[in-house]
């Protein structure tokens, strides 16, 4: 895949040898896995789930508003344009999910970029 901004080529980190980039990418499956109970548990797998190389690679599904209504696709950015993007306000950085790490000074400038970003044209209209 390749950054949405600037084009930087992000690779898987653990290529499947069964499978080539461009499955992962446009396959979804589900799977049957053991949980911890008695019973088999489904799992959705998509290009989200799987490991990528200095980015992020993920599936976005469009809700009711846009001309793209249920569509879904696979988009990815490097952690660079990440990075730059959230600082810039076009990104809101909100929590981290594994729960061990947070980061409240990267929350508050992500806060109050957002903010700037997404006023300005309130202020430059009035």
């Amino acid at each position: 895949m390749m950054c949405i901004c600037c084009d930087k080529k992000i690779s898987l980190l653990y290529p499947e040898s069964s499978k080539t980039e461009e499955d992962i990418v446009f396959n979804k499956e589900t799977r049957q896995v053991r949980s911890r109970k008695s019973f088999d548990e489904e799992i959705k797998i998509n290009a989200g789930s799987h490991s990528w190389d200095d980015g992020v690679v993920d599936l976005i599904s469009v809700n009711y508003g846009s001309r793209f209504d249920g569509d879904e696709f696979v988009i990815a950015i490097c952690d660079d344009c990440l990075e730059k993007k959230m600082m810039t306000g076009n990104i809101a950085y909100i929590d981290n999910y594994l729960g061990y790490i947070k980061d409240t000074e990267k929350y508050k400038k992500s806060r109050i970029a957002w903010r700037r970003y997404n006023r300005i044209d309130d202020i430059l209209n009035d």
